[in-house]
C-alpha cells in the first residue's frame, strides 16, 4: 500500500474503534439506544472485515495464469484470455469513478469507470504504477504492482 491507503486505512480503523469505544461506555450508562449503537458498531466492523477479506495481497505469474492473491481467496486468469498488459501513465487514472467498490480502505478494487478506459475491474493497493489487463471480451482488470515490469513478465509467459 502506498502512504495515502495506509493513511485512509489507519484513519478508519482508528475513528471506527473510537466510536466502538464511545458506544460502548455510553451503553453502560443509558440502554435507550441499544440496538441502533449495536447496529453502527456491527456495521463498522464488517465494513473492515470484508473490505480487508477483498484487498488484493498479491500478483504472481504462472506458465498459465495470471493470479491475483486476496486473503478470501485467489482470482486466476488464463494466459490465453489475455490480450495484453500495458503500464499506464497515474494521469490517465486521475479522474475515474469507483461505480461499486472500495476506495481507499486496505487499497482501491471493484468497479471504476473513467473516460479513458471505460468500464474497469480494479484490484489495486496504491495510486500509481498502473498496469491496465485487457482479456477477451473487451474485459479491463488494472492492478498495481510494486514492480511495473510485471505487464511485461505477463505477456513474455503469454507467448511462451
Amino acid at each position: 500500500m502506498d502512504n495515502f491507503t495506509k493513511a485512509i486505512t489507519i484513519s478508519f480503523c482508528i475513528l471506527a474503534g473510537a466510536v466502538i469505544a464511545f458506544m460502548f461506555f455510553r451503553l453502560l450508562t443509558d440502554k435507550v439506544y441499544f440496538w441502533v449503537e449495536l447496529a453502527t458498531g456491527v456495521t463498522l466492523l464488517l465494513a473492515i472485515a470484508i473490505s480487508y477479506l477483498f484487498k488484493p495481497s498479491n500478483y504472481v505469474v504462472t506458465s498459465y495464469s495470471f493470479i491475483i492473491n486476496r486473503p478470501l481467496g485467489e482470482i486466476e486468469i488464463p494466459l490465453n484470455n489475455i490480450e495484453s498488459a500495458e503500464k499506464v501513465e497515474d494521469k490517465d487514472m486521475r479522474f475515474s469513478l469507483r461505480l461499486f467498490g472500495v476506495g481507499g480502505l486496505f487499497g482501491f478494487y471493484g468497479i471504476f469507470s473513467n473516460k479513458k478506459f471505460g468500464r474497469m475491474r480494479w484490484y489495486a493497493s496504491r495510486r500509481n504504477r498502473f498496469v491496465l489487463i485487457k482479456t477477451t471480451g473487451n474485459k479491463k482488470i488494472v492492478i498495481t504492482p510494486d514492480d511495473i515490469s510485471l505487464a511485461e513478465m505477463i505477456m513474455k509467459n503469454k507467448a511462451a
